[in-house]
């Protein structure tokens, strides 16, 4: 995990879904083509869940981002319609 922060990229129906660790205010943030979709506090480590509806023009989609805590691990992963979406670091 970065120092400060770090951020996961992915892409679905020409939508950018990012989710992001920011341990110096400590939050994990849900982003939808760039504007925040959700944000909840960690600081306590715990598992965290947030959802979105996605707009795009093949209908609405669910986007839910998971961050699952095994202290000092944290790992996110990030589903569009209950489908695995692969993520890459961007920093």
């Amino acid at each position: 995990m970065g120092i400060v922060r770090e951020r996961w990229r992915g892409e679905h129906a020409g939508h950018v879904i990012e989710v992001e660790y920011d341990n110096l205010v400590k939050t994990f943030t849900l982003f939808v083509d760039g504007r925040e979709a959700g944000k909840e506090s960690r600081i306590l480590p715990r598992d965290i869940t947030l959802t979105t509806t996605l707009a795009a023009s093949d209908g609405n989609h669910t986007v839910t981002a998971r961050s699952t805590s095994s202290f000092p691990f944290e790992n996110a992963t990030v589903t569009v319609d209950d489908q695995p979406l692969p993520l890459e670091k961007t920093k």
